[in-house]
């Protein structure tokens, strides 16, 4: 095995309760600690973390970076420029990694040097239980596949694997690209994209990581926060859009990501109820002027949403009544 240094980033939000599982599951990796880095960076915590570390005892190499408010990719871009090591490894401060994580992506990584992703399956935890297992389809697992191809799949089934704490990528694929700092919410895309870009990709169908299902990261029931968000998505949907057209992204990538910025922009306009005729033309100009196929707009569900909001409402009331 080669002496491969990597970086490990955390971005962190009021996490205290987590965030030591999750370097522990760090200090417990079957690879060499002197080969491994981890960059936590704060985005303005407000509980107990920036204490956590102020008298920092483990056994890793740890830099904590505090920063006030910023967002996740500034976070996450700013933990990017601190890396010193050759992969860089992405983990949710709620996640965790499984002891064999690392040792199992660098030995792929120094295998196969035309990588520059490498991401894997991964297992839901909830209330102390694994509830649910990640599934990767066999036609996109356990192999090489060009980074374009991979992402044109993605798009076309409506599907994203190997991101989050399950994302790895080399070093200088990342360092290469510049972040706009609006895709926030769609943050671990982007890092796929990125990755992927003209490289290529290896999506190990073993579960190697942990997601955490909580209520910090469940769905807001409040209308007025559940609009924000809304709000939120569909600008950072915008960036997204932005980075593919600007980053010599292959057309087939573009007019997909397109009819998935069409289908956030059909939930923006449904969570504020203003779904209107006028609406309705656009998105069917656009899908008219890209030629989608019959596929494509029906894995987007792009035909089932055309009615504006006020006949829905009409048609809801009507059927409420009839119950």
């Amino acid at each position: 095995m080669k002496n491969t240094k990597i970086s490990v980033i955390i971005p962190t939000y009021n996490y205290a309760q987590y965030i030591l599982e999750a370097l522990k599951s760090i200090e417990n990796q079957n690879y060499p600690k002197e080969l491994i880095e981890v960059i936590i960076i704060d985005d303005g915590s407000t509980d107990s973390t920036p204490k956590l570390f102020e008298n920092y005892k483990g056994t890793l190499n740890l830099t904590y970076h505090y920063q006030q408010n910023k967002g996740k990719a500034n976070a996450t871009q700013k933990g990017i420029s601190l890396c010193k090591g050759e992969i860089i490894f992405n983990l949710d401060a709620d996640d965790f990694f499984y002891p064999e994580k690392i040792l199992t992506i660098v030995t792929i990584f120094d295998k196969y040097p035309e990588l520059t992703h490498v991401g894997h399956a991964a297992e839901t935890i909830e209330n102390g239980l694994i509830t649910k297992k990640e599934l990767i389809p066999p036609n996109i697992s356990n192999q090489i596949v060009n980074g374009n191809e991979l992402l044109e799949e993605f798009l076309s089934t409506k599907l994203l694997f190997g991101g989050g704490s399950t994302f790895s990528a080399r070093s200088y694929k990342l360092k290469s690209v510049f972040m706009i700092g609006d895709v926030d919410m769609y943050i671990d895309e982007y890092l796929i994209y990125a990755a992927c870009l003209n490289g290529k990709s290896y999506l190990i169908d073993q579960p190697l990581s942990v997601w955490r299902n909580h209520g910090h990261n469940f769905s807001f029931t409040n209308r007025g926060k559940k609009r924000d968000k809304s709000f939120r998505l569909s600008t950072s949907s915008v960036a997204m859009l932005s980075f593919i057209n600007k980053n010599n992204f292959n057309k087939k990538i573009i007019d997909l990501y397109y009819l998935k910025h069409l289908d956030r922009h059909i939930n923006h306009l449904e969570s504020y109820e203003r779904k209107e005729f006028k609406h309705m033309i656009e998105v069917l100009k656009v899908i008219f002027s890209f030629k989608y196929t019959f596929n494509e707009l029906l894995t987007y569900r792009i035909f089932s949403r055309l009615l504006p909001t006020i006949i829905l409402i009409k048609l809801k009331s009507i059927r409420d009544k009839n119950v």
